[in-house]
């Protein structure tokens, strides 16, 4: 018979009182997400988020995360609990938040599948994967909805350029202050360029979370060239509960538009495709920097190229997110 989880019992068969590094860690983890969105976690999901900060490859089991969450002299002078969900103790009102959010989270993703069947169509697409609030349900109803694109190399523009029309003819492409539950292609790399090279704790939380929509097999590849993930923390996909969101390409029109988008590109795969992506490198590049003058952005902002497209402004999510987690880490 299993023994009632106690304070002795934890002490003696999990020893979190010589656990400094589980702590730091736990502590910090739920810290960045009050950073990143205001959102509490549960204990699995601490135990799936959990940053290294410190700790060896040896990750702490769940019951030994737990017994620190309920007994830890530490973690209870900073951290309390309210229908399972675990947050700094003047941050409470978040766990109705958190609860909210997750109800428009159900309209978004029934919407987001929706709008996929349409993109199928884009020629050189390689791979469609939600990104952002909508990864763990902490979306806002005038919230914008991110993909990352993966792209079929050396055809990253062309690519881009029929999914914004797609977008546009269908009434979903977020553009200026156009925002609310609309499509936001902020992040699109080449097939042959899927490794990230702005590596920190914020970009390796954001990528784990990805959800596949389309082409499973390029997203496990997505996750193998980025294996430095693992430097921040113990799981390199931690969510694998919206993995059942990917749509079934199997279905006669999927396969039809992915025929006609194959079509496409058989077209364009020849001195002319060649000539049409260089120039709609040329005139989507400038017409992007002339919207963007005289600002200066760092490359976590806008970067250009034919491997990687980032356009992650006015607001900089990355950089916003880690100064906030800095800040509270610092006050503690």
């Amino acid at each position: 018979m299993t023994q009632p989880l106690t304070k002795e019992r934890g002490i003696e068969e999990f020893g979190f009182l010589t656990m400094s590094g589980a702590e730091n860690s736990i502590l910090q983890t739920i810290i960045y997400y009050e950073s990143l969105g205001r959102y509490p976690l549960t204990a699995v999901e601490i135990y799936q988020y959990l940053q290294k900060d410190g700790l060896d490859d040896k990750k702490p089991s769940f019951s030994q995360i737990f017994s620190l969450l309920k007994f830890s002299p530490f973690l209870l002078r900073y951290v309390s609990q309210q229908n399972g969900f675990f947050f700094r103790k003047e941050f409470r009102q978040l766990v109705q938040q958190r609860i909210s959010r997750q109800k428009i989270a159900i309209f978004r993703w029934k919407k987001i599948r929706k709008i996929v069947a349409y993109l199928f169509l884009a020629p050189y697409l390689d791979g469609l994967f939600v990104s952002g609030s909508l990864t763990i349900d902490n979306v806002k109803w005038s919230s914008d909805l991110d993909l990352l694109v993966i792209t079929k190399k050396k055809r990253i523009w062309t690519a881009r350029s029929f999914l914004m029309f797609l977008l546009q003819i269908i009434g979903q492409r977020r553009h200026d202050n156009v925002v609310k539950g609309k499509i936001c292609l902020n992040h699109y790399v080449a097939q042959n360029h899927l490794k990230i090279q702005l590596q920190n704790l914020s970009n390796a939380q954001l990528y784990c979370q990805l959800v596949p929509l389309t082409n499973y097999p390029q997203y496990q590849n997505f996750l193998a060239q980025n294996s430095w993930i693992s430097n921040f923390l113990f799981s390199s996909s931690s969510l694998k509960r919206h993995h059942w969101q990917r749509v079934d390409e199997k279905k006669w029109l999927y396969r039809m538009e992915k025929a006609i988008a194959g079509s496409i590109e058989f077209l364009l795969n020849n001195l002319i495709g060649d000539w049409l992506e260089k120039s709609l490198a040329a005139w989507q590049g400038n017409r992007i920097q002339q919207k963007n003058w005289p600002r200066q952005l760092g490359t976590d902002e806008l970067y250009l190229s034919d491997e990687t497209l980032i356009f992650h402004n006015p607001i900089c999510k990355n950089r916003e997110v880690m100064q906030a987690y800095n800040d509270k880490i610092n006050c503690l």
